[in-house]
């Protein structure tokens, strides 16, 4: 798919389509603060499919499509699993289903019952029940940015029957808890995804979303759940953030390649620094 696609609310994109597709996203956003060298890297090079990565991806498809597609394989009970849960590739019964896995993505049987339980816990949430009651999962809002003229997108894994946006976020045990899971949503960046996922769909929908939520739900039991919100603070921060990282790689578009090569990275100035704060303490 190419970048000409049009701009607007799309429920016909695949989710590897719009992984392939050219346009800006959140995890490109976030790339451009880290410096343009480093997302012209993130944009040369596949993404390595780390097993959080492959587990959370695998999950999304569970919860809001309620069954896998065909790109995904169950490995059968019976195939022997190494000690970080993974089957063992080694073992006979794996290599005799060697050509029908091919290039698929695997889930094991017990990753599978994992799954079941943490979707119980969610449906056992008052708050998220009533989330997940009535909406539509996986659409495309592809946008213009009227500042720089970038192409940008955003998919937000859940949009309800009253217009909050929702997205789905597992993670280890104790990160759902709301002591922590305002440091786990700034290191990870979530303030911009909430601010960069509102600004686009307040751009095309007929009318502007009613707020941004996040589902958490940890991997290990007691499958804790949380909704959170963030505050107004938090969403300033992220738009801030966003709107840097755009009006930077706007620039770099429109500079000649003597000032690109500037701005790929750090720039070429002295800069005078101090030490941190508590260096002084």
């Amino acid at each position: 798919m190419s970048k000409s696609i049009r701009d607007g609310i799309h429920k016909d994109i695949s989710n590897a389509a719009y992984h392939a597709n050219d346009r800006l996203s959140t995890s490109g956003i976030k790339k451009i603060r880290e410096s343009i060298a480093d997302f012209e890297l993130y944009k040369e090079k596949p993404t390595i499919q780390t097993t959080p990565l492959r587990l959370g991806s695998l999950f999304d498809m569970y919860l809001f499509d309620g069954e896998f597609d065909d790109s995904v394989f169950l490995i059968p009970p019976e195939i022997p699993l190494n000690k970080d849960g993974s089957p063992k590739k080694s073992a006979k019964a794996y290599k005799e289903l060697a050509g029908e896995i091919g290039d698929k993505t695997i889930l094991t049987a017990q990753e599978l019952a994992t799954f079941q339980k943490m979707k119980s816990a969610i449906y056992s949430h008052k708050r998220a029940a009533a989330i997940m009651a009535e909406g539509e999962s996986q659409t495309s809002i592809l946008f213009t940015d009227p500042v720089t003229r970038i192409k940008c997108q955003v998919r937000p894994d859940w949009i309800t029957s009253n217009n909050f946006l929702v997205d789905l976020k597992t993670c280890p045990k104790g990160k759902a808890s709301p002591r922590n899971v305002g440091r786990h949503c700034h290191d990870f960046g979530y303030q911009i995804q909430d601010s960069f996922y509102t600004f686009g769909h307040d751009l095309i929908a007929d009318a502007p979303a009613n707020g941004f939520l996040f589902l958490f739900v940890e991997k290990e039991e007691p499958f804790h759940v949380s909704v959170i919100e963030l505050d107004e603070d938090a969403k300033s921060l992220g738009a801030a953030q966003f709107r840097q990282a755009l009006d930077k790689y706007g620039l770099f578009q429109n500079s000649v390649e003597e000032q690109k090569e500037e701005l790929r990275g750090y720039g070429h100035d002295i800069k005078t620094i101090s030490l941190p704060g508590y260096a002084f303490f």
